[in-house]
């Protein structure tokens, strides 16, 4: 019996310590961020291969700060395991942490990039193996278009992501062979209690067409916005 490949993997949203409660509306899941609240991404992998989780917020890489592709750089998960990302990367060492902001101060905004504010994404990619073991995985490829949807239009009120106090978050580059035909996609969106009460949900917020992989990118550490201290 095949497992779909959404099985595998989970996406949350971790403030001080715990998952933000998940809201499902019109197919999709929302959490309630605070402004100032800092947090984590946690990706988890479930499945016997390691996996390559591409994370966007905002439509930015969390990487390189550009706009963000299921092609983008990202995080190496393994087999069965979990990670936690903080934030925006600035070196192999550190991070800007994640923090929940007005829509004006969300570095996405501050960036000009405000287009796809309050949507959270990961692309997962398992690693390829040798054809002669390919048969025995217990997988469902992904089916459908390999692209994101329109950009939407912004709006005044709600919540984005700022660019946070500097924390140190080690990695090294390695090489990983993506495996194309097990692509999947999970993403969150987020506001604030008043913005998530208002909606009721509204079907036409722009929250709900925010795209976290808005195009390709060439791939390098982010850039703080303008004034950051650090």
């Amino acid at each position: 019996m095949l497992m779909v490949l959404a099985a595998l993997f989970r996406l949350e949203v971790i403030v001080d310590g715990r998952a933000l409660r998940e809201y499902p509306y019109a197919g999709e899941q929302f959490v309630e961020g605070s402004r100032g609240s800092e947090f984590t991404l946690r990706v988890t992998n479930t499945g016997s291969r390691r996996a390559l989780a591409v994370v966007s917020v905002d439509g930015l890489s969390v990487m390189d700060g550009k706009r963000a592709s299921r092609v983008s750089n990202g995080y190496i998960v393994n087999a069965r395991g979990s990670l936690e990302i903080p934030g925006w990367r600035l070196t192999n060492n550190d991070v800007a942490h994640f923090a929940f902001a007005t829509r004006p101060e969300a570095y996405a905004t501050q960036m000009d990039q405000p287009e796809n504010v309050g949507v959270i994404g990961v692309a997962f990619v398992l690693e390829r193996v040798p054809v002669a073991l390919a048969a025995y995985e217990d997988l469902e490829p992904m089916r459908g278009s390999n692209t994101f949807g329109t950009k939407s239009a912004t709006r005044d009120g709600g919540l984005g992501t700022g660019y946070g106090r500097r924390t140190e978050h080690r990695v090294t580059s390695v090489d990983f062979d993506r495996d194309p035909s097990t692509m999947e996609e999970l993403r969150l969106r987020y506001d604030d209690r008043d913005g998530l009460m208002a909606r009721g949900i509204f079907v036409d917020d722009p929250v709900l067409k925010a795209n976290p992989f808005p195009a390709d990118s060439t791939p390098r550490y982010t850039t703080p916005p303008p004034g950051w201290q650090g």
